[in-house]
């Protein structure tokens, strides 16, 4: 199984690459059984990518789905010859919705966008504010006075510098990640959380979530253990 599939770790993804002409049914076990193998590695992985194959639409949604359901992963990215196609998961429902993002992004997510959750591919900056209807993930910081309003979680595969509100319907079984949590509010349904002056900087990625009436910050290796 090993000549099906290759495993890359980068800082903040994983990549798979596909032998192009293996059977679906060999690449499913092959990538199950290496993601087993390191199961408390590869769980709560922010980004897969996977890249090389010929895979169906129909391939891509059952591989998406081990990958999101069994292993945890937040993100999955399907990369061939023509523009990737970029899927997010969303933890609170499965079914797709039409949200409407208004920002001035660099990456172009500035008209209507449809899907339970929105990818955003570079840093959110001072005076920059991202409000969605879903997940929001994004591959990059988030400054100091920048924001982040959505209703479902919250994941950012850098520095958390900003303010960031998740479950911001309510729901306080949303989460916040990220793998430098500094920011400058953290509010997650109507618990609100202002970062001391003094904190403590960490090299270790953390997630916030609500337990009983506060909002509780622990190394993310603590959760998936």
């Amino acid at each position: 199984m090993s000549d099906i599939v290759a495993f890359r770790g980068k800082q903040s993804s994983l990549e798979i690459e596909i032998a192009s002409e293996a059977d679906f049914s060999d690449i499913l076990k092959a990538i199950s059984e290496r993601m087993e193998s390191k199961r408390s590695f590869f769980s709560g992985t922010a980004c897969v990518k996977i890249a090389g194959g010929s895979l169906a639409e129909e391939q891509q949604r059952e591989l998406e789905g081990m990958l999101i359901k069994d292993y945890g992963v937040l993100s999955v990215e399907f990369q061939g010859k023509t523009r990737p196609q970029i899927r997010v998961a969303r933890q609170a429902q499965a079914r797709r919705e039409e949200s409407t993002l208004t920002s001035e992004l660099k990456s172009g997510v500035s008209s209507k966008t449809t899907g339970s959750a929105v990818f955003i591919q570079e840093t959110v900056r001072n005076g920059q504010r991202i409000d969605f209807d879903g997940d929001i993930v994004v591959c990059g910081d988030v400054n100091y006075g920048a924001e982040l309003v959505a209703t479902g979680n919250i994941a950012v595969m850098g520095a958390l510098r900003g303010k960031a509100h998740a479950g911001s319907s309510g729901d306080e079984t949303a989460v916040v990640t990220a793998y430098r949590l500094e920011p400058q509010q953290l509010r997650i349904g109507r618990i609100i959380a202002i970062a001391p002056k003094d904190t403590q900087q960490v090299n270790y990625p953390e997630i916030a979530r609500v337990t009983g009436d506060a909002l509780v910050i622990a190394p993310v290796s603590r959760v998936i253990k």
